[in-house]
């Protein structure tokens, strides 16, 4: 991956969504049953022609068990983080929740 930031586009979100319904052995009209839009309409998403409302983008997200973070970009940072955690002991976690909160109210009391 080089340095330098993706443009996030409509063609690359469909192509994710493509991708992952294809993946999953899904056709476009069960997806589309499962969001409850047409498949014409999911083929235009995958296809980068039609905007995506942040509410229908949660719902493909769920539907295809992937987050919006990776239909988005291509990653998905929030689950890593989460994996991650769960490793960790009790109080191990606890220092990074703290640690977490002190620069959260930081930046809030600036």
């Amino acid at each position: 991956m080089n340095n330098s930031r993706e443009a996030l586009t409509l063609e690359k979100i469909g192509a994710r969504i493509r991708i992952k319904r294809e993946s999953l052995g899904m056709t476009q009209q069960e997806l589309a049953d499962m969001v409850n839009v047409t498949r014409n309409t999911i083929s235009r998403y995958e296809n980068g022609e039609t905007e995506i409302g942040v509410i229908m983008l949660k719902n493909i997200a769920d539907a295809l068990s992937v987050t919006v973070l990776w239909l988005l970009f291509g990653f998905d940072y929030e689950n890593d983080i989460y994996n991650n955690l769960l490793k960790l002991t009790e109080r191990d976690r606890q220092i990074v929740v703290d640690t977490i909160m002190a620069q959260i109210n930081s930046m809030l009391n600036r």
